[in-house]
């Protein structure tokens, strides 16, 4: 661009870019040009648009505009203040029906009740403020501090100044590591590569020019000649005029969008919202039945209300709020351990009921790094598979070619087309003292160093000692590079070059033949083939040559007459683990779905790659309609993607708008969905998933302040153990609310039976517990061993059904049955111990206390065995290591203490009412707890001969790979 020295700035006032305008520029109002009109506009009147010079705005225009248009800033999620993570520890469905109950006993004046209660009730709450306030605090340290700084033109003077003083006009010089603080329309540009994978999703460096578009509607993937806010400047320079700042720009319209997107409730939320209806529903039902009951006996009103307030206390498991976040909490402890941070609790169990997974697939399915794949020589290559960062990769066949029988002659033309790759090179690639690696250049090229140090440590420094005579620098017009190098221990010289296909190839005369092992006359088209073939798996392509010269000089004109040495094919590859994940998701029922901005044919290799599409029917693997892309998704109305969502696994070009859909359109069809993203356009749908996981890396801070998930590592195969631990999860709270409410239903059955047998005792009716009695079962069995079960290791079978989703129930088939004949056999046999005592032993006399304290001991007694069969709803207790556990065998010990103490210890007596014992009771009562053991067995094995735990959740479809 040449230089413009007609144009002034007077006292903040513009001369108009074009030389023959003589009016004032300037915004007059505050309305700014749209997009389309910056982007198809030429330079020159780009710069009339935005009423600007190439000199920049003067000091006063500038904050003009900055009063106008507001300072340069994105709406931000504000840190939730603790007051809030606080409150929100008692937003808990089974948190109201506590606080009820201790309202109602502390009205009775039953204090110790209440106090009790209401223990549990803040405990629980500790607990989970706590968890949610380390997430917090490990968010932050993730989060940037720093408010970038831009160099700008004012009044002819170049600046630094804040981003956030940026304004539409302002003309910013662009240079490496600069990354973009608002969306700005290129001017000049010199080799300018820029990273937008923040913003788009495309994993590859675009190189950006001034040149105008053509169609106003082009998308941000393709704007090439726009600097979009987020982006980072990976290699060139040049200037550039804002044109959108603050809520304007693409990454702020994508903040303002998830600023609107509702959040939902998690599975698990809604889950104890339904247990805690069920709850008020039994509360109210057995409050009836104890009125009519007791109506029906002639019992006096306070009898009747004090049978039913012991009922409710039956029903009500003051322990499951601080089990579930036990629970939560262990599997959080453990999920960070495999680098999978959880920022709330209730997200923990909600990877457990995930069935859909929408990844990203940058960094996350492939390595966040580019590398040599495949090396191709005539018919004849070999693939790249790397093995480490410190091992050699190991060689195999090229697909669809093959590999010279001489092993020797393969690894000696190898050796020689990395030379000559190295030789042509301006990246940098060195090691440290302290092992640790120096890398500076473009990422197709640090590849191709990796790769020769991986299988010649040597050749990186003895390659390079010298610098070269001459180069011939890359550029995106030429597409090449070329060095002149004086080699080692010889008199003649050696032009290298390297660079696109479409170019190099023409250059070369002859190509290497490994079946004649000389060098032979090229066949062009056979070579362009190769290298499509190559590009169609979505590998940028590289062709390597040379030829020796005479001379101590070259021009660009000058590369020709080549020797073609082969071709190398880069690209990132997928993470080593990501295919057995993604194999282990399918095994588990759980679909994956690949949602990027990249390429199709590299989004569809990628995806046959690590097998995201088998079992799809493709007929040509190179077709793109196995993969839709944003441009497709732009024609398809939200009826028919409902109709096609569940069976499509790639979506390539994708912008934030269309993830948002599949997101939506997932869940309409009553899918759990997870979705990956680690930029600023997947903000949306992390917010809007029912899991929302985000890259702790490479991410951005708009993507983990967005997700409830963070991976520290951003590997897909985190997620997987992340689903696992969440169905374990799920798994655990299923034995412990069976757990609990199997006490309480043999409480409630063995009250009711009382009342209805009616026994009397000095003319009043007897029932086998007082409420402090039920609170002292529920505190020395369901207080101590619930907590134990939560210690419980997962168990494999849950990852062999299909995912539970959202529709899954807490009482399902098997916990109902389980319910059904561990309650009657607790009420029963409670009743029976109560009965005996009662009416039938003669040493006890009708002693109301003692028969109460046998019925007591009896249901603590039923539960300590119990818990040993709820350490798995489906394995026999014979199949399980006795001491696996150990939390659990303390706790058991503990509890048949605490019991021995309230049978037999004075004070616990007075409180209690209780009595001694007599020995031979004992014996009645284990013979009795055993029995429970045996009836658990025998239902565990039709169980597991019905198969019930391997079925999912309610929808057919979610079970489909």
């Amino acid at each position: 661009m040449a230089a413009i020295d007609h144009r002034d700035v007077r006292h903040g006032a513009l001369t108009c870019a074009r030389p023959d305008e003589n009016e004032v520029c300037g915004l007059s109002n505050a309305r700014l040009p749209d997009r389309g009109q910056i982007i198809t506009a030429d330079v020159w009147d780009a710069y009339d648009l935005l009423g600007t010079v190439p000199e920049g705005l003067g000091p006063d225009e500038a904050q003009r505009r900055l009063e106008l248009y507001g300072r340069n800033e994105v709406r931000r999620h504000e840190p939730y203040p603790l007051w809030r993570i606080a409150l929100d520890q008692f937003t808990n469905p089974i948190i109201y029906v506590l606080l009820a109950a201790a309202i109602i006993t502390a009205v009775l004046d039953h204090y110790t009740d209440t106090i009790i209660i209401m223990a549990v009730v803040v405990f629980n709450a500790i607990v989970g403020f706590f968890q949610e306030y380390k997430a917090a605090a490990a968010m932050k340290a993730l989060r940037e501090m720093a408010t970038p700084e831009v160099d700008v033109r004012r009044g002819a003077r170049v600046e630094r100044i804040s981003s956030e003083e940026l304004v539409p006009g302002d003309v910013v010089l662009v240079g490496v590591g600069m990354r973009a603080a608002a969306d700005m329309r290129i001017v000049r540009s010199v080799e300018l590569l820029v990273d937008e994978s923040a913003l788009t999703g495309e994993s590859e460096p675009i190189l950006k020019s001034p040149d105008a578009l053509e169609d106003p509607a082009t998308l941000p993937a393709d704007s090439t000649n726009v600097l979009h806010a987020g982006s980072m400047v990976t290699e060139g320079n040049g200037v550039a005029v804002v044109f959108a700042t603050g809520a304007h720009t693409e990454l702020g319209k994508i903040a303002e969008v998830v600023a609107e997107v509702a959040t939902i409730d998690t599975p698990l939320q809604r889950r104890l919202h339904r247990f805690a209806n069920v709850l008020v529903a039994a509360m109210v039902v057995l409050a009836l039945v104890t009125v009519v009951i007791g109506l029906l006996r002639g019992m006096d009103l306070l009898t009747i209300f004090l049978v039913a307030v012991a009922l409710a206390v039956s029903v009500i498991p003051e322990a499951l709020p601080i089990v579930v976040t036990a629970v939560l909490s262990i599997g959080v402890w453990a999920m960070a351990k495999r680098n999978v941070l959880v920022r709330k609790l209730p997200a923990a169990e909600t990877l457990g009921s995930v069935n859909y997974i929408c990844s990203d697939k940058t960094g996350t399915i492939t390595q966040n790094v580019m590398t040599a794949q495949t090396v191709l020589w005539g018919r004849y290559g070999i693939n790249l598979r790397p093995r480490g960062d410190e091992a050699a990769p190991g060689i195999a066949p090229a697909d669809g070619l093959q590999a010279p029988d001489d092993e020797a002659m393969t690894m000696a033309h190898l050796e020689q087309l990395l030379h000559a790759a190295v030789y042509c090179s301006s990246a940098e690639f060195t090691r440290n003292e302290d092992g640790t690696l120096a890398e500076s250049g473009s990422a197709t090229e640090l590849a191709i160093l990796r790769l020769a140090d991986s299988l010649y440590p040597d050749m990186l420094t003895a390659g390079r000692a010298q610098d070269p005579l001459d180069a011939v620098p890359f550029s995106s017009t030429r597409k090449f590079m070329a060095t002149l190098r004086q080699l080692d221990d010889a008199e003649e010289r050696m032009l290298f070059a390297k660079g696109a296909t479409e170019v190099i190839l023409p250059r070369c005369r002859r190509a290497w033949d490994a079946d004649a092992n000389e060098y032979v006359q090229i066949d062009q088209q056979r070579w362009a083939e190769q290298a499509a073939e190559l590009g169609a798996k979505g590998q940028r392509v590289l062709a390597v040559a040379r030829r020796e010269w005479s001379g101590y000089t070259v021009e660009a004109d000058e590369v020709e007459d080549l020797v073609l040495l082969g071709l190398i094919g880069i690209q990132a590859p997928p993470r080593p683990e990501a295919a057995e994940a993604i194999r282990g998701c399918r095994e588990s029922g759980i679909s994956v779905t690949m949602i990027t901005g990249d390429h199709p044919a590299t989004a569809r290799e990628i995806a046959r790659q690590v097998g995201l599409t088998a079992g799809q029917a493709v007929s040509d693997p190179h077709d793109d309609s196995s993969v839709i892309t944003g441009a497709e998704m732009a024609k398809i109305s939200d009826e028919e993607l409902l109709e096609r969502v569940e069976d499509v696994r790639v979506y390539a070009r994708i912008t934030p708008h269309d993830k948002l859909r599949v997101v939506e359109a997932l869940q309409k069809r009553n899918q759990v969905v997870a979705v990956t993203g680690d930029g600023v356009n997947d903000a949306p749908a992390l917010r809007r998933a029912d899991i929302g996981v985000a890259m702790g890396k490479a991410g951005t801070e708009a993507a983990r302040e967005a997700a409830d998930v963070v991976l520290l590592d951003d590997a897909f195969a985190s997620i997987f153990e992340g689903v696992k631990l969440g169905r374990y999860m799920f798994e655990t709270v299923r034995k412990v609310v069976f757990f609990l409410l199997s006490s309480g239903a043999g409480e409630v059955i063995a009250l009711l039976g009382a009342l209805a047998i009616n026994w009397q005792v000095n003319g009043e009716t007897a029932v086998p517990f007082l409420a402090a009695q039920i609170l002292w079962i529920n505190l020395v069995t369901n207080g101590l061993q619930d907590v134990a079960l939560a210690f419980e290791p997962g168990e494999d079978f849950v990852l062999k059904r299909p995912p539970m989703g959202g529709q899954a129930r807490i009482f399902d088939r098997i916990v109902v049955t389980y319910m059904v004949v561990v309650g009657i056999i607790f009420g029963v046999g409670t009743l029976l111990v109560f009965h005996y005592v009662l009416n039938v032993d003669p040493d006890a006399g009708g002693n109301l206390a003692l028969a109460q304290t046998a019925a007591v001991t009896m249901m603590v007694m039923f539960q300590l065995f119990h818990v040993i069969s709820c350490r798995s709803l489906v394995t026999s207790i014979f199949r399980i290591a006795p001491f696996s556990n150990p939390f659990l065998a303390i706790s058991i010990t503990v509890s048949l203490i605490a019991q021995l103490g309230f049978v037999y210890w004075p004070p616990m007596q007075r409180l209690f009412g209780t009595v001694p014992l007599p020995a031979e009771y004992w014996v009645y009562i284990i013979v009795l707890s055993l029995f429970a053991v045996f009836a658990m067995e025998i239902a565990k094995i039709i169980v597991r001969r019905r198969k019930w735990h391997l079925r999912g959740g309610r929808n057919a479809r979610q079970q489909r790979a």
